[in-house]
């Protein structure tokens, strides 16, 4: 089966893709090459008698069902009809005509080759693709609703697709600040940050005596230094990137994604959790 049939939306390596492509593809190109040849050398111009047409059938149906462990369906089909062809017993074919088809079907071959496209992610970036704990357990489990956008981020990284990226973790943070607002009875839901972080900073305010709590100065702390911080992703990267203007680059996308991946563990380790 063809590795990326095998395993769909992950990582190939270089070296599975060669291994593939040198036990089946090379294989059915060097079959067809052989029988056309042949064909050529042996029998021209000559009309092809029904038992060398089986003979050159059987050839082709091993071909077949190596096309169809492979996913080669639309090849198969192909080949399959010139089968039809040469078994009918009233069939007329010189040497050079059923070269002419098995070059049709190799023809054929390229083409559904050519349909099945590849893009390349580097070493150093492979790390980040499909990874539902490129943030920790911690974030993950505490930040259910942001796993998608986690996973999304870092893959949207590893293919070069940088400003997507961006918008990925910005709205990782949305589900951090979602659920800080929550934590000190704030409502959230379709509310601009701006609003949400100044109704975070004013409860967080009356945080300010023993009435609330023995861990009041610890919570009024970690509550004001995390809309300290909201409010510098918004004003950073949340209000841009939301713009058609603006573009990320890989080295920018990085720095943001490590800054966001740094608050939600932060955020995590202070006990938020959804």
């Amino acid at each position: 089966m063809q590795p990326w049939i095998k395993c769909p939306y992950t990582l190939i390596s270089w070296w599975d893709m060669e291994k593939f492509a040198a036990e089946h593809f090379v294989n059915i190109g060097s079959q067809l090459a052989g029988m056309s040849g042949m064909l050529n050398r042996l029998h021209a111009f000559q009309t092809l008698g029904l038992p060398d047409r089986r003979e050159t059938a059987a050839k082709l149906r091993t071909l077949i069902d190596t096309c169809n462990r492979i996913s080669l369906r639309v090849t198969a089909g192909h080949a399959g009809q010139v089968v039809r062809n040469l078994e009918t017993a009233d069939a007329s074919f010189s040497g050079t005509q059923v070269s002419q088809m098995l070059t049709s079907i190799g023809m054929n071959l390229c083409s559904e080759m050519e349909t099945h496209l590849f893009m390349r992610v580097f070493p150093d970036r492979a790390e980040f693709y499909e990874r539902d704990d490129l943030f920790g357990a911690t974030v993950a489990n505490n930040f259910t609703n942001a796993k998608r956008d986690i996973r999304e981020a870092g893959s949207c990284y590893a293919a070069d697709r940088n400003t997507a990226c961006v918008m990925h973790l910005m709205r990782v943070l949305e589900v951090g600040l979602s659920v800080l607002a929550a934590q000190v009875g704030i409502s959230f839901d379709r509310r601009n940050w701006e609003n949400v972080i100044n109704d975070i900073e004013a409860e967080t305010r009356k945080i300010n005596g023993p009435h609330a709590g023995a861990d009041w100065k610890a919570r009024q702390e970690f509550y004001s230094g995390a809309a300290k911080d909201f409010r510098y992703f918004k004003n950073a990267w949340r209000n841009h990137a939301m713009h058609y203007r603006e573009h990320y680059e890989a080295p920018e996308a990085k720095s943001i994604l490590d800054h966001v991946r740094a608050f939600m563990v932060q955020l995590a380790d202070g006990g938020l959790k959804e």
